[in-house]
């Protein structure tokens, strides 16, 4: 029985991410797919990560964020009424699977 019980605390423990090992561009690749369950440690991680980068490294970062939300909204802008409604009712279906800020927050704070 025992070895049964520490069986299924590591297998638990094997599922969980570690996202203090990762990049903070693999912390940005990964924000729409942190289940609810992980948001605050995802959240910590990504805080921690960009808390520690230079001033030149934290500007990239939020120059790629905003370049990726005018493309993001240019290409929202392009999609038909339709598309454009199907897309914002999956987004609030899903919205407790989204990152933090939800689809095209910014990691910098600012919008």
């Amino acid at each position: 029985m025992k070895k049964i019980t520490l069986i299924a605390l590591l297998s638990i423990g094997a599922f969980a991410t570690d996202y203090t090992a990762m990049s903070v561009t693999e912390l940005q690749a990964a924000r729409a797919t942190v289940p609810s369950s992980d948001l605050s440690a995802f959240q910590s991680a990504i805080q921690s990560k960009v808390q520690t980068l230079s001033t030149v490294e934290r500007q990239a970062l939020q120059s790629s964020g905003q370049q990726y939300r005018a493309a993001n909204q240019a290409a929202t802008q392009s999609l038909s009424t339709a598309d454009r409604q199907a897309l914002q009712n999956s987004m609030v279906q899903n919205r407790g699977t989204v990152g933090t800020r939800g689809i095209g927050g910014g990691i910098g704070g600012r919008r």
